[in-house]
């Protein structure tokens, strides 16, 4: 038999072999129940180390799995985690995550997963998990975990400075922290300011929240201001006026759940019938943001 007969003869045997060897595609119902063994691994991980269970904790990690934390020098393997995770283990100080979303992808032969969470913690704050888990003979193991802190976007210039030793940058001009969100606060309270010298109504009133609100300051509803006064009689107050001058100094912005406040130090003032009225306070804008843009709820 010469070379090319035995390669004709043996190539298709070893062929039918090594394709033998390779697992099944499981089915959509074995991806489903994979996808529920993995989501209880990793859930009773995260409740190991809040239990600061050491044993329970390590045992649903691989050999030679590896964690990596959010400082840029931990990369730790299983052995090294757990030679200094034991001390706060065995004193009841272990972490508690909790995954709050999670997004599994199991691999084409079920042999590897790998996921993203986002984690709920006491400590860190917000952050992401990443990783990979194996099937082993004892079931899903983790051989990978990413740790990481999450940074809204508006915020980057502020860590990135932080972590480089320097001091936050600010707006200039003022003491706010410069950031997309601050900008754009400030913007809306200049196009008003703009809008009001100019006293043009419909500009102003296109800023107002349905919900706008001032009290008045007295006990007595009469001399609150809402959203309908101020569409009804905005016009004709400021035609009544000859000049409208307002600088505005920004002194700081505060984020009360939906709202925006905008603290500042203001200086107006409106000339009318030859007489000139002025004043200097420390006054407060209260903005949000609809499908829109930013609308004033008081302040006004």
């Amino acid at each position: 038999m010469t070379r090319l007969d035995r390669w004709a003869v043996l190539g298709p045997v070893l062929l039918a072999s090594a394709c033998g060897g390779a697992p099944p595609r499981p089915t959509e119902t074995a991806r489903a129940e994979m996808r529920e063994a993995i989501d209880t691994v990793l859930d009773d991980w995260h409740a190991a180390a809040a239990a600061s269970d050491e044993a329970r904790y390590f045992a649903l990690m691989a050999p030679d799995a590896v964690f990596l934390g959010t400082d840029a020098s931990e990369r730790w393997t299983r052995d090294a985690l757990r030679e200094y995770a034991r001390p706060h283990f065995e004193a009841g100080n272990g972490w508690a995550f909790r995954a709050a979303r999670r997004d599994v992808v199991v691999g084409p032969r079920g042999r590897l997963a790998w996921f993203d969470e986002t984690l709920e913690t006491e400590n860190l704050g917000p952050a992401r998990g990443s990783g990979v888990l194996r099937r082993e003979p004892e079931g899903w193991r983790i051989v990978q975990y990413n740790l990481a802190l999450t940074v809204p976007n508006e915020r980057f210039a502020q860590v990135r400075a932080l972590l480089a030793g320097e001091p936050p940058p600010r707006i200039e001009g003022t003491d706010i922290l410069d950031t997309p969100a601050n900008r754009a606060a400030i913007a809306a309270v200049e196009r008003y300011r703009e809008a009001i010298v100019a006293r043009d109504a419909d500009a102003v009133l296109a800023m107002i929240s349905n919900d706008y609100h001032e009290d008045g300051g007295t006990p007595q509803p009469g001399d609150d201001m809402d959203a309908e006064i101020l569409r009804r009689e905005l016009a004709d107050r400021l035609a009544r006026l000859d000049t409208i001058e307002l600088a505005i100094e920004y002194r700081s912005i505060h984020r009360e759940g939906g709202l925006v406040h905008v603290d500042v130090t203001q200086e107006a003032s409106w000339t009318f019938s030859d007489s000139t009225v002025s004043t200097h306070d420390e006054h407060r804008y209260t903005l949000e943001r609809d499908a829109t843009g930013w609308r004033f709820v008081s302040g006004l």
